[in-house]
């Protein structure tokens, strides 16, 4: 198993994008809704430029937090994502579909994976998202779901 990550895990401080919503302005996260869900953002060339024993390195340190994390009883879901060559962006304009070959937009960072925790408020998923080795060679967006009406 590799993950893929964008640069040394020790390179940088931690980097925490946390978005609420609504010009994002913080808003509480109600009692009914607590799925959260961590995007993490990284160079996708990066994981290559790396050695082999910093890749060890940030493998282990990615299966130390999925570890934590499941044995803290707030892991929902989680996983590493294709490379954005391998995306398919699809829009509908003028009621038909139109199908482009990669992300719809282009910037430093890609999205290369995710965590969907359950954690009682955004206090404790920034702490969560602090403590995710993306943090420190990429970006973690922390984002509430909506919580669906049973």
């Amino acid at each position: 198993m590799s993950v893929e990550i964008g640069g040394c895990p020790n390179c940088r401080v931690s980097n925490v994008i946390v978005v609420t919503g609504n010009k994002a302005r913080p808003q509480p996260i109600k009692e009914d809704s607590h799925a959260i869900l961590l995007m993490l953002y990284a160079e996708e060339a990066g994981w290559n430029k790396l050695t082999k024993a910093e890749q060890e390195q940030g493998v282990a340190a990615y299966r130390a937090y999925t570890e934590a994390l499941t044995k803290a009883g707030v892991l929902k879901g989680s996983n590493r994502l294709q490379p954005t060559s391998a995306a398919t962006t699809v829009r509908v304009a003028s009621g038909k579909p139109q199908v482009l070959d990669g992300p719809y937009v282009e910037s430093k960072e890609q999205i290369g994976g995710y965590y969907l925790i359950d954690v009682a408020d955004l206090d404790a998923a920034i702490s969560w998202a602090s403590r995710c080795p993306g943090a420190s060679h990429g970006v973690v967006e922390v984002r509430p779901t909506w919580s669906m009406p049973a």
